[in-house]
């Protein structure tokens, strides 16, 4: 995590870059304006498909607990 004022005055200086998958880990949309700023559009991290495995395998886990 990181403090966004603190960002915002390390991006101010000179060869400084902040890239993020999200525009919710950058912090806001203020610092996603700054020219030497990149953020993605759409998280790598969780498609729909792996959202249905994690659910599939939660349901699994916890019948295997309620039956043990």
């Amino acid at each position: 995590c990181h403090e966004m004022p603190a960002l915002a005055d390390w991006l101010g200086w000179p060869g400084n870059y902040a890239l993020s998958d999200t525009l919710a880990a950058l912090g806001g949309v203020a610092l996603a304006e700054l020219p030497n700023v990149s953020v993605g559009t759409r998280s790598a991290g969780l498609t729909h498909s792996a959202k249905q495995r994690l659910a599939n395998i939660v349901v699994e886990n916890a019948r295997r607990f309620l039956t043990s």
